[in-house]
């Protein structure tokens, strides 16, 4: 099977992203690789990683390990869809940032987890957020695969698509933008810690994700997804999640 075998920049494998695994080449060619355009198959790479990998809070994953478990992070979900897209050939890479949230996010998932609560609630955004971008044509193209359309609808908010810039409409950037070939190593350790040190961490974000998802079938039963959306978006106006906590220290806040 034809996979890239270039050693460029946002080409090659990086940490947690490696593209020569021979599941992820053979998911490539599944998806089309070098028989679809290079918009058409990454657009089939957003599409099959949103719809089949469900998002949760859960530790750090490879690509690979994101592939076989069906489920990770929006980091997970990120470096899944950028190995599948640079086996192909199309130069990709992450995008890290501190993000401030819509409500129905908060409402959702922030607010059903004590310690993420009080962070949250002191400072006013997540420690941080990873999307994607891919270069097609000589231009970057936002790729957000963080959460799957099911669930969005029962978010109530707009489905996001490929080639959609979600900043200022479902996520406000604080502060600086990070736009980088790889993750850093010590991420997964790091990222695995709040699992090791607090018993049952996420798992009240993680039931409240499959409420979302349980709520937007039932909406989808009564119509179709392209009606949801096309409706949805004539209507929505994002409302952002703030701080709650006025001059108090985040850890302070937390003990």
């Amino acid at each position: 099977m034809k996979y890239c075998k270039s050693t460029e920049r946002f080409l090659r494998p990086t940490h947690l992203c490696n593209l020569l695994d021979r599941d992820i080449i053979a998911m490539a060619n599944k998806l089309g690789a070098f028989i679809k355009s290079d918009w058409d198959y990454a657009e089939s790479v957003f599409n099959f990683v949103n719809e089949n990998i469900r998002i949760d809070f859960s530790s750090i994953k490879s690509d690979i390990e994101t592939l076989h478990a069906g489920h990770g992070t929006c980091v997970d979900k990120m470096s899944l869809f950028i190995s599948l897209c640079r086996c192909a050939g199309i130069p990709s890479r992450y995008i890290l940032y501190s993000p401030q949230i819509i409500q129905e996010v908060y409402d959702n998932s922030v607010s059903a987890d004590p310690l993420i609560k009080k962070w949250y609630d002191s400072i006013g955004f997540f420690a941080i957020h990873g999307s994607s971008e891919v270069k097609i044509n000589g231009k970057w193209i936002p790729s957000d695969v963080s959460v799957d359309p099911i669930s969005t609808v029962g978010l109530g908010v707009p489905i996001i698509h490929f080639g959609e810039d979600i900043e200022d409409k479902y996520l406000k950037v604080i502060g600086n933008t990070m736009r980088i070939e790889g993750l850093p190593y010590g991420l997964k350790f790091l990222g695995s810690l709040p699992f090791r040190v607090f018993a049952g961490a996420g798992r009240a974000i993680n039931s409240s994700i499959s409420l979302a998802l349980d709520k937007g079938r039932e909406i989808l039963n009564e119509m179709s997804i392209e009606e949801y959306d096309k409706k949805i978006r004539k209507s929505y106006k994002p409302h952002w999640a703030t701080a709650k906590q006025k001059a108090n220290n985040v850890f302070q806040s937390l003990k």
